[in-house]
């Protein structure tokens, strides 16, 4: 994929596209529902990961992050 091609690219594309490559070691938050307003409420995510990480290894990974935001709130 040419860096020029990334304008006319769907985020599901861009996420098939990243998650594809055998350098690419961590995961991807994306929303379920396209979000096309300011407003931010609970929703459902989707999580893509590739071989790089296996599902408990990805929860791990999950859980560090939640524990950094705690932590560091800002």
């Amino acid at each position: 994929m040419q860096s020029t091609d990334l304008a006319f690219c769907t985020s599901d594309e861009l996420i098939r596209e990243l998650v594809a490559r055998n350098t690419f070691y961590g995961c991807i938050i994306q929303s379920a529902e396209d979000h096309k307003h300011d407003q931010w409420d609970e929703r459902t995510f989707r999580v893509h990961f590739n071989q790089n990480l296996d599902r408990e290894c990805t929860g791990r990974l999950l859980d560090r992050i939640a524990e950094h935001l705690n932590i560091h709130p800002d």
